[in-house]
């Protein structure tokens, strides 16, 4: 056996999102970028069913009786498994298509994780958004609330994009990046609240269900469940590209 002094220098080595990192900060393995994605989403799912489902009920208790053991589970759930999709989605999207691409340089990168995060979460986004509104939607209960709709998902997508930009990264940068997007996507998250009020949003669900040929039904609201499912993934993954980029200086390497 040989022997050889000094010993080789430590080899730099690429995290899963794309910047050099020292060896004691493994990479995390391309195979379980999306699994994490998805812990984390459904980490964040979970609060977002908190901050959604607790003022609601708050709000609500006095003036309808709702089967609360029933419905209060399977929202809780169908939140959880939403943000984990959205999650998973987004990653899946930032390696995808940055494998795809292969983007040269920081601003190439940043460009194609945001993107990629973007069209990941959003194609993903259908199949809750229809299945979410046709379920609930349908339900003969109180509007959940437009400040509702606009602020939790926000809220919980930052679990999200921390755990992501935190990996085997800094997560002071991290936590610093994910208050930055967080707070602008709230504030544009507000100043819809402030220009659509709770009558408005239901209104404008009647009508698009009307001209889907299945005024409120479950057919209908999932036909526009479609939509808002896809919309809301194209907020919330480009909340998470953001993030990362953000936390990292540019995005993924593919």
């Amino acid at each position: 056996m040989q022997y050889s002094w000094p010993p080789p220098a430590a080899v730099e080595t690429r995290d899963s999102l794309g910047p050099l990192v020292a060896p004691e900060r493994a990479a995390t393995p391309r195979s379980d970028l999306v699994g994490r994605a998805a812990r984390a989403g459904a980490a964040g799912g979970l609060v977002a069913s908190a901050i959604a489902g607790v003022p609601y009920y708050l709000a609500v208790r006095d003036q309808a009786t709702l089967p609360w053991l029933q419905i209060a589970p399977l929202f809780v759930a169908f939140v959880i498994a939403t943000g984990a999709l959205y999650g998973a989605g987004a990653a899946y999207g930032m390696r995808a298509i940055g494998a795809a691409l292969r983007p040269r340089g920081h601003a190439g990168r940043a460009l194609v994780s945001i993107g990629g995060a973007t069209m990941g979460a959003a194609f993903v986004g259908a199949l809750p958004g229809s299945l979410g509104l046709a379920y609930f939607g349908s339900l003969p209960y109180p509007f959940v609330g437009t400040a509702t709709l606009a602020m939790a998902p926000i809220v919980g997508t930052s679990i999200t994009s921390w755990s992501l930009a935190a990996a085997g990264g800094s997560r002071g940068r991290a936590a610093l990046a994910v208050l930055g997007t967080a707070a602008l996507f709230c504030a544009i998250g507000a100043l819809g609240v402030g220009t659509l009020d709770d009558a408005t949003v239901v209104a404008a669900f009647r009508d698009a269900t009307a001209s889907a040929g299945h005024e409120d039904s479950p057919l209908g609201l999932g036909l526009v469940g479609l939509v808002v499912g896809a919309l809301l993934g194209v907020v919330l993954g480009c909340q998470i590209g953001a993030t990362v980029v953000l936390a990292r200086g540019h995005g993924t390497d593919g």
